[in-house]
């Protein structure tokens, strides 16, 4: 009998949360708790961000060989669709020396997005996903010839 009770309790309190779970908030947006429920845009990316990249000919090459350029420094991203910072080159024909760099980006509700950005005459178009806390971006892109893989931790 006690048992019963127990039973009907609980699934009365489940019911309740269930309930109280499954209000509207009042707004169409579906903004939810994780990455795939909640709608993200340029705005969600907006900060300094520490970046590395390699850029080589060879093709899925993970590591730098005589035809790499290694891109390291940072991208300030403004919350607007822009981005700017500096970085610094290792290569074939890089002197390693800081520049600025200017560019845009673009973020869909997914997590995803491009960068495009100019350092000294170079362009490089970028893609990236976000991890699902907005902090890390993994990129991959092309600059000239050359593929490009690397990452970004706000």
């Amino acid at each position: 009998m006690r048992v019963n009770k127990y039973l009907s309790v609980i699934i009365g309190l489940a019911l309740l949360c269930a309930a109280c779970g499954g209000g509207s908030s009042g707004s169409s947006s579906g903004a939810g708790g994780s990455l795939g429920e909640v709608p993200i845009n340029d705005s969600n990316l907006a900060g300094n961000c520490a970046f590395s990249l390699l850029s080589t000919a060879t093709p899925g090459a993970l590591i730098p060989d005589s035809n790499s350029t290694v891109l390291a420094g940072v991208w300030v991203f403004d919350g607007k669709g822009n981005v700017s910072g500096s970085a610094a080159a290792n290569g074939p024909s890089s002197d390693g020396q800081f520049a600025t760099l200017t560019g845009t980006y673009n973020m869909t509700p997914y997590g995803t997005g491009t960068i495009a950005v100019t350092q000294a005459g170079q362009s490089y178009n970028l893609s990236f996903t976000v991890n699902e806390f907005l902090d890390e971006l993994s990129v991959i892109g092309v600059s000239g010839s050359n593929a490009v893989i690397g990452g970004c931790n706000l």
